[in-house]
């Protein structure tokens, strides 16, 4: 891109407008298009020099990187099952960050408690419930 440069179109910190960057995005988006991943790799690797692949989703979840370093985790919520989650970014040697312990609540779970904590109770929790405004899951009851 030497002659970007030359040209006086790159972006400097104290020359920023929106037209200079969209015609770098653009440029380099031409330039990043002209080879596959695997062959930036090759040039960027040797070179030592910083850089990351855009990812998509599923890519991102399956990278050994993000696997070693546990940003991607299994959960388990006893009605939906196994699912997968981002790990916690915060990394602590001696209190390690846990995220298995309490499973998500399902759906209505704590419905009963929260209108409780407000002032509903028995009989108007039923009503509620009879009239469709509230609902529990198929195996909890209304306690």
């Amino acid at each position: 891109m030497e002659d970007f440069a030359e040209a006086e179109e790159g972006i400097t910190t104290t020359k920023v407008s929106l037209e200079k960057e969209q015609k770098a995005r653009e440029a380099m988006k031409n330039i990043f298009c002209e080879r596959t991943l695997e062959a930036w790799n090759e040039i960027f690797g040797p070179a030592n020099c910083f850089y990351s692949p855009v990812r998509t989703v599923s890519e991102a979840l399956s990278d050994p990187q993000a696997l070693h370093r546990g940003m991607v985790s299994e959960g388990y919520q006893p009605l939906c099952g196994h699912y997968k989650q981002l790990g916690s970014a915060l990394k602590f040697s001696e209190t390690p960050v846990d995220l298995q312990r309490i499973p998500a609540p399902g759906l209505g779970q704590h419905t009963v408690s929260i209108l409780e904590e407000i002032g509903i109770h028995g009989r108007e929790i039923e009503e509620l419930q009879k009239h469709g405004i509230i609902a529990f899951p198929s195996d909890q009851k209304n306690e």
